[in-house]
């Protein structure tokens, strides 16, 4: 079941990816997004209320801050403690690396409507699942932040990426039944083949939002309820 607008909390953007028609949903792709055709299947629902989101105001960047408020140290620690793998090839430099180019996010015009603890749980991680590890942020912030540095909004900044992130990279990423776990990593998996399933392009769209600080998670189903049953993922959008 699909949820409708009157369903979800204010400031919520739902992105559902997978393998049916736009007629199977029930939405114009190119109508609810205003922006050209894309090869996957995706449904987008905003909530949009009078009711605003959390918002906090800026700080002034302060000695050793990066952004925001939020220290580089900070953000460091916070990563190192929550890793998803502690037996990964993570180190501290990737840590390192991956904290500095989130927290270049924090200087974007729309950074301020992003509360710190959004920025720490759905901006800063840089893994979902137990994909493989790639050093992504850095490539991904640069092809992105052309595209949403003169937007004001996350709504304004979310739309900026969707048109353009699965072509963004040199080549149009498509969706392929059953990849999963084989093609999972953004850049070694499916950035170097081209697609992926549910699961694949899911990291790589939050990847995307990610990289240019738009807070975002995927979800998903292990089993439909429905008779040939089949899992899901999909991309929610802060």
């Amino acid at each position: 079941k699909t949820p409708t607008s009157q369903e979800l909390p204010p400031g919520s953007l739902i992105i559902h990816m997978g393998h049916c028609s736009k007629k199977q949903m029930g939405i114009d792709v190119r109508g609810a997004l205003g922006a050209g055709s894309v090869p996957l299947c995706a449904v987008v629902l905003f909530a949009l209320a009078t009711s605003t989101v959390a918002l906090v105001a800026p700080q002034r960047a302060r000695a050793g801050r990066l952004g925001f408020g939020v220290a580089l140290h900070e953000a460091v620690a916070y990563t190192w403690l929550y890793r998803p793998n502690d037996t990964d090839d993570v180190t501290k430099e990737y840590v390192k690396k991956n904290a500095e180019y989130a927290l270049l996010t924090r200087t974007l015009p729309y950074a301020d409507q992003v509360p710190p603890e959004m920025f720490f749980r759905y901006v800063l991680p840089y893994s979902h699942f137990d994909e493989p590890l790639d050093d992504w942020r850095q490539l991904f912030y640069d092809k992105l932040v052309d595209h949403v540095k003169n937007n004001s909004t996350l709504e304004a900044a979310a739309h900026s990426v969707w048109p353009v992130w699965y072509r963004a990279f040199d080549k149009n990423l498509s969706f392929k039944a059953d990849q999963t776990p084989q093609i999972m990593a953004p850049i070694s998996g499916t950035l170097k083949h081209g697609f992926a399933s549910c699961t694949g392009l899911s990291i790589f769209l939050a990847n995307c939002f990610r990289a240019v600080g738009i807070p975002a998670r995927i979800v998903g189903t292990n089993e439909w309820n429905r008779p040939e049953k089949g899992s899901h993922n999909w991309v929610e959008v802060w």
